[in-house]
């Protein structure tokens, strides 16, 4: 999931960010290097362990067995319990802090989340780096 609600991309010291266009072909992603591969795969598990984690939170407190994928869809925030919403606000604050201890703003992190998307290579690599971790 994306995060932050807009905020600037630190990007990374002397170069390009991982989502910019850079030289080359129309269209052609900017290379990455392994670290940076390594860094983001790290980055994306850290965040998605604090998804996970809250989402267990929130099955605990609710005492429910299940949540809907879509729980923190904005067209059903206002029929959302109290605990729900709290929990909903307060992830992407919680996910901007893991990106910045990586480096990254949330602008670079959603730029390399929707390179994953669109990358197959590039997909490769983060789930190959994800799995050593």
């Amino acid at each position: 999931k994306r995060i932050g609600s807009g905020g600037g991309s630190r990007g990374k010291k002397g170069g390009k960010s991982a989502g910019s266009s850079g030289g080359g072909a129309a269209g052609a992603l900017p290379p990455i290097t392994s670290e940076q591969i390594d860094a983001f795969a790290r980055c994306l598990s850290e965040v998605e362990e604090l998804r996970e984690g809250n989402l267990e939170k929130l099955r605990q407190s609710l005492k429910v067995d299940y949540l809907p994928p879509v729980i923190c869809d904005p067209n059903v925030r206002s029929l959302l319990d109290p605990r729900v919403r709290a929990v909903c606000d307060a992830f992407p604050l919680q996910a901007e802090e893991v990106v910045q201890r990586f480096g990254m703003g949330s602008d670079e992190f959603n730029a390399l989340l929707d390179r994953l998307r669109i990358d197959p290579i590039f997909r490769f690599r983060v789930k190959r780096s994800m799995r050593k971790l």
